[in-house]
């Protein structure tokens, strides 16, 4: 029995070094929302959402993270292992549906899950205020210019 539990223990170890440290060659993308240009990097695999932007220590005024999926759904956010508040805008197709403003890390082991308003195949994620500074609204248009 032990030894099918360290088994277990070092199968999920790999797996998750795997999903942590295998992230690709890093993809980056320009957007324009409300006349203002966006630099972001694109979280398009399951491990680079997964990690999304654990572990760094902020973003700049203009940088965000892109993330994008390959079919719309409910798809929860957290904040794991983060340092810093955001701003974290749902998208579908190139309009936004929502957004949550000011989104802290979390202070203790719980660690709550945000959820958009609807089915979305985006989500932009960018410094805390941006939604208020740039005037941000429901049915915005958000343009890939790369």
């Amino acid at each position: 029995m032990k030894i099918i539990l360290l088994l277990i223990v070092i199968a999920l170890c790999i797996f998750l070094l795997f999903l942590f440290l295998y992230r690709g060659e890093a993809k980056f993308a320009t957007l324009a929302i409300k006349g203002k240009t966006i630099h972001t990097e694109i979280a398009d695999t399951v491990a680079k959402r997964t990690h999304g932007l654990s572990g760094r220590s902020g973003l700049g005024e203009n940088e965000g993270m892109f993330f994008i999926f390959d079919t719309s759904g409910i798809r929860p956010f957290w904040m794991k292992d983060m340092k810093f508040s955001i701003d974290i805008i749902w998208i579908t197709g190139n309009r936004v549906v929502g957004f949550e403003e000011n989104v802290e890390p979390p202070s203790g082991f719980d660690i709550p899950t945000y959820n958009p308003p609807e089915a979305i195949d985006r989500v932009l994620e960018v410094p805390a205020g941006t939604v208020k500074l740039l005037g941000i609204q429901k049915g915005d248009v958000i343009e890939l210019t790369q």
